[in-house]
């Protein structure tokens, strides 16, 4: 495979953003299916690269980690009010979300959240429950007839986006 070695830093570096307490070699070696020798070397590469990553040590325990203002943290790609505005959007339009949408936003949720601190995520729990209990859905809302329509009018639009993404060589 081509740039084996760039998509493998670029996976350890996504690890690393995930462990802000640091992550022992062995660790990053287990992920990334790879000799211990060859994370050293990445590990290396990334920093004289200017990543801002360092090795720590716990005792006699060493790990790498990711500094406080890595890329991570400063090219979110969602703000919190986007991800809040993402949270109530899907609340409200579940009722009306097909099961090929539905999927895509639980998806999407699990994306979000497995990227956020444990703090963020509780708060968005909070904000789930809140509007879960302020707001109940109505259940069956829509005709079924209507439901159909819409699965049927984002497969169309999916396929739409698969023949785009195959002109230009996206994978989504």
């Amino acid at each position: 495979m081509r740039n084996k070695q760039l998509i493998r830093q670029w996976q350890l570096l996504s690890f690393l953003s995930r462990h802000p307490n640091g992550v022992r070699v062995a660790d990053i070696s287990d992920f990334n299916n790879t000799p211990n020798r060859t994370v050293y070397r990445d590990l290396n590469a990334l920093e004289e690269a200017g990543f801002p990553i360092f090795p720590t040590m716990s005792g006699k325990t060493s790990s790498w980690k990711l500094s406080e203002d890595n890329i991570f943290s400063s090219c979110t790609l969602l703000t919190d009010m986007e991800i809040i505005a993402f949270v109530m959007f899907s609340h409200f339009s579940s009722e009306i979300i097909c099961s090929l949408h539905s999927n895509a936003m639980n998806t999407l949720h699990e994306k979000i959240t497995s990227n956020l601190p444990a703090n963020k995520v509780t708060i968005l729990q909070e904000l789930i429950s809140h509007l879960h209990e302020t707001y109940p859905l109505k259940q069956n809302h829509l005709p079924q007839r209507k439901i159909d329509k819409l699965d049927l009018f984002m497969k169309i639009i999916l396929k739409k986006l698969s023949k785009v993404n195959s002109v230009h060589g996206d994978d989504n």
